[in-house]
């Protein structure tokens, strides 16, 4: 007979990606690194003393940074640059964590201002 998981046996199944969206899941370095290939000027980026804001006034808000970052991502070297980067920092975050996952990209700085 199958018995029924318990809380514990919840919690202790590992994280994961199920998928990632590519613009705003990338770090200021990679967003600054594609603007300069692109011929973007850095200081257009939504960045407040190079990092990624942590609050914004709302909504529309949000998504004029999101946006800007997706604009960034132009050919297939874009996306292998970033999908390489991404993949390098959750092998860290995996290493550093034990294998599981915890935090999934920069989404906790995504957060709107209440």
């Amino acid at each position: 007979m199958t018995r029924v998981a318990t809380e514990q046996d919840i919690l202790s199944i590992p994280e994961i990606e199920l998928h990632v969206h590519f613009g705003g899941n990338f770090s200021e370095e990679t967003a600054v690194e594609l603007a300069r290939r692109h011929g973007v000027d850095p200081s257009d980026l939504p960045l407040e003393g190079g990092r990624y804001p942590t609050k914004y006034r709302d909504f529309p808000d949000f998504l004029r940074a999101l946006i800007a970052l997706d604009d960034l991502i132009r050919t297939p070297d874009d996306v292998e640059t970033v999908a390489a980067a991404f993949a390098r920092g959750q092998a860290l975050r995996d290493h550093v964590l034990g294998g599981h996952r915890h935090r999934v990209g920069p989404c906790p700085e995504w957060r709107c201002a209440s």
